[in-house]
């Protein structure tokens, strides 16, 4: 079990979870080890980075996968963060296990189950990946992931993201998407979260566009909402200062 983590000995320390989208690993959330006084887990789900796989799995696995690993690291005071598929088992996770966590951060991400639109989408990535392969395949997926033009204008943040997506494999990746076209709708959890929570969106993120975010946040009783500017759907990785700025104003008004 590979986990990249950082801890105090301070047992009062809250402790973030940090759940990767698509078709990235937990090296997405690098950045975010930079927050302090806080401890951190950034978690492969499966079929990405440590836990690739060639095997079809759904997203019931990922969520036990994942969760029986939060369990297993000891901490508490948790607070369970995702990225867009991260945030589908976040939100899984929240629905089977309502009372282990002290908060949420869900950043671009959503509660609906795929639409027949989305899952046609789905079933052609999945061919795309199967047929061409990986390296095709993320070159062309990873750029409508953040805002536009960023990748030209930042070229160490190509670097970076498609390293990481072309480090899995097809047939990992194609699970993920099969696992997200067969998810649940979890949108009737989102009124019933009482942990303070907060939503992120990157301002132009056009996979999740703020609107759409501002709508999620409404059904949270008490959910803060944030929106990034300039970034996209990756906004941790693309706007790592303000994404941190965000998560430590979060956490500085948490009940102790």
């Amino acid at each position: 079990m590979e986990i990249l983590q950082k801890s105090f000995s301070d047992s009062n320390y809250f402790t973030i979870i940090f759940l990767h989208g698509f078709p990235y690993d937990s090296r997405m959330w690098k950045y975010q080890f930079d927050l302090g006084n806080v401890n951190l887990a950034a978690l492969d789900l499966l079929g990405a980075g440590s836990k690739k796989t060639e095997r079809l799995f759904s997203l019931e696995a990922m969520v036990d996968i994942a969760f029986s690993e939060i369990y297993s690291l000891g901490w508490k005071n948790i607070l369970l963060s995702g990225l867009s598929m991260g945030g589908y088992v976040a939100l899984r996770m929240l629905e089977k296990y309502p009372s282990f966590f002290r908060g949420a951060i869900f950043f671009d991400t959503r509660s609906e189950a795929d639409s027949n639109e989305v899952k046609i989408k789905r079933a052609q990535n999945i061919k795309l990946l199967l047929e061409n392969g990986i390296e095709k395949f993320v070159e062309n997926f990873v750029p409508l992931t953040v805002a536009p033009n960023a990748l030209e204008e930042n070229p160490s943040l190509k670097t970076e993201l498609l390293e990481i997506a072309k480090s899995q494999n097809a047939e990992g990746l194609a699970s993920q998407l099969l696992a997200m076209q067969g998810r649940t709708d979890t949108t009737h959890v989102l009124s019933e979260i009482s942990i303070p929570s907060l939503v992120v969106c990157g301002e132009l993120d056009s996979i999740t566009p703020p609107e759409s975010m501002k709508n999620f946040a409404s059904k949270i009783p008490n959910s803060l909402f944030e929106v990034v500017p300039k970034a996209g759907h990756m906004a941790p990785i693309e706007k790592p200062e303000i994404v941190n700025q965000i998560i430590n104003n979060f956490i500085n008004n948490l009940p102790k």
